[in-house]
């Protein structure tokens, strides 16, 4: 008998080594390791003859059991639907206008050709690839910038083995923008990883020193130095013991040293984007979709019930990650009633009340447009280009890099572009607003200057004149439909333009469209200037 509860003491200490369990009344994880380990306890008592005591344990365990079951159908949403539905809180309401995402600064592909840029140009690096693989990448703001990151990985337990002492010397970025790739080294390796072992295993390392602590997925991050960095969400449950997971804090490790620093919610530093995972938005707005009315109303009658669309993507504003995706009613129809925008740092959410196409079919829309290619589309952004809501999405090739972009109106989804960049898209989706009887929105500074070339095309049955102002680019478009006075332009000409849009550094290229044109007299350069 003696043997036996040796042998079951150490399976019990390794089960709790490998498991991680928090040692936590509220985790159903540590409960089914109790109950395991009285299951084993009664035959070792068995052994020692001691059947009653041992009838005592099996006892123990079965209620335990029973208790963990009534508890989860207790907390079911069948009793607790509302206090499902509250943890999201309800999103504020907002109008489209006010939803401002640009073109600039979104992401332009979708993760799995930015993973895709990552493993060739980890590819061409022959000590690297021999050694290490990539970890799941993430999406971050970086000083500024769209980018996902990804650490390197140890490829087995012999690679973690023969590279300990160094650790993973590198983690790699790509710009969701310009497709820039770089691998960045090291000065001194990242020691604790979700795929070294035993003490530099990063789960572990966290659980020693915060043994109760009910912890998510990690996800790898930067700090604005550069710095490598591990997120693990710290989860607490809002409803009964086991349900209703909830975001309490992060922990944030320092991938190199293993330093830990713990940060409640709302006192979170900036530079952490991943707090809330996106998968626990959805389930939260689902529930709110689904629940505010009752359980039995989201099974018969479903009046008011909605639910998030199959997909998501991420939207980089003001430092933070934001997640999007689309609202409709349950039934089966291929339309959204609104999108959602949350903030995945503060869990700040807004509603935007927006009919029309969902994003697959407006993905559908687009293939169509280049079905002779075979190209695929990623899931869409959502877009606020001159005042209407629009998808933007990348199409890409049977090798998974992005070959063209596209933009549907999302209101109109017949109104659908397609180009090789995405400067040439705006450009045509812009015209096809036009063609479509949509009024354009004047974004731009009004610009004066002397006229230095001009140039006309005919297209679609309207003549467009592209002016250049001063000898600099960019080229404005001028539409003869809406500007008939720009007919009567020459060179030489002094003329005051107002800009739909702005200039930005990542589409120089693009030509703006015009909406007002004012003709004055011819004057001297010197006094060219941007006016308000």
């Amino acid at each position: 008998m003696l043997v036996y509860f040796t042998i079951l003491a150490i399976a019990t200490v390794l089960a709790v080594f490998l498991v991680l369990p928090a040692l936590t009344i509220c985790s159903i994880s540590s409960w089914a390791l109790v109950v395991v380990v009285l299951s084993f306890i009664c035959p070792g008592l068995s052994l020692g003859r001691k059947e009653k005591l041992g009838n005592i344990f099996s006892t123990c365990a079965l209620i335990l059991a029973a208790i963990m079951l009534i508890a989860g159908f207790v907390a079911s949403p069948l009793f607790m639907s509302h206090s499902y539905a509250s943890i999201l809180g309800i999103p504020e309401k907002t109008d489209m206008e006010e939803y401002t995402p640009s073109i600039e600064t979104v992401p332009l592909m979708d993760r799995g050709t930015a993973e895709l840029l990552m493993n060739r140009t980890l590819g061409t690096l022959v000590d690297e690839v021999s050694q290490f693989e990539l970890w799941n990448s993430s999406q971050i703001n970086y000083q500024g910038r769209a980018i996902r990151v990804a650490p390197l990985n140890y490829a087995d337990p012999v690679k973690w083995f023969n590279n300990r002492y160094s650790g993973i010397p590198a983690y790699v970025t790509v710009d969701m923008q310009t497709q820039k790739t770089d691998i960045h080294y090291l000065e001194e390796g990242m020691k604790y990883s979700p795929s070294a072992f035993f003490g530099k295993d990063l789960m572990r390392h966290v659980w020693l020193s915060y043994p109760t602590a009910i912890m998510g997925d990690p996800v790898f991050e930067l700090d604005e130095e550069g710095n490598p960095l591990w997120v693990i969400p710290r989860y607490e449950h809002k409803v009964g013991l086991f349900s209703g997971k909830e975001v309490q804090g992060v922990f944030c490790v320092n991938a190199v040293t293993g330093t830990i620093d713990y940060y409640r919610v709302g006192d979170i530093p900036n530079y952490i984007d991943n707090v809330y995972p996106a998968s626990l938005i959805i389930e939260q707005y689902d529930n709110l979709g689904k629940y505010t009315q009752g359980f039995w109303n989201s099974l018969i009658g479903q009046r008011g019930v909605t639910a998030t669309t199959e997909g998501y993507n991420y939207i980089p504003q003001d430092n933070d990650i934001y997640l999007y995706t689309g609202v409709t009613s349950v039934g089966g129809d291929e339309s959204n009633i609104g999108f959602i925008y949350v903030n995945l740092r503060t869990k700040e959410a807004k509603y935007f009340e927006q009919a029309g196409a969902e994003e697959y079919s407006a993905m559908a829309s687009a293939e169509g447009m280049v079905q002779h290619l075979g190209y695929e589309s990623t899931f869409p952004l959502l877009l606020n280009i001159e005042g209407q809501p629009t998808y933007c999405m990348a199409l890409k090739d049977a090798g998974g890099l992005v070959k063209m972009y596209g933009l549907v109106n999302v209101e109109q989804y017949q109104i659908v572009v397609t180009a090789d960049s995405i400067s040439q898209c705006l450009q045509k989706y812009r015209s096809s607003l036009r063609g479509n009887g949509q009024k354009l929105i004047g974004g731009g500074e009004s610009i004066s200057g002397i006229i230095t070339d001009i140039r006309a095309a005919s297209m679609e049955g309207t003549t467009f004149f592209y002016v250049q102002l001063n000898e600099r680019p960019p080229y404005y478009e001028l539409s003869a439909a809406d500007n008939r006075q720009a007919i009567l332009l020459n060179v030489g000409d002094r003329v005051s333009l107002s800009p739909v849009g702005q200039l930005v550094d990542s589409i120089q290229e693009a030509v703006l469209p015009v909406q007002e044109v004012e003709q004055a007299p011819a004057l001297s350069t010197e006094n060219d200037e941007l006016t308000n």
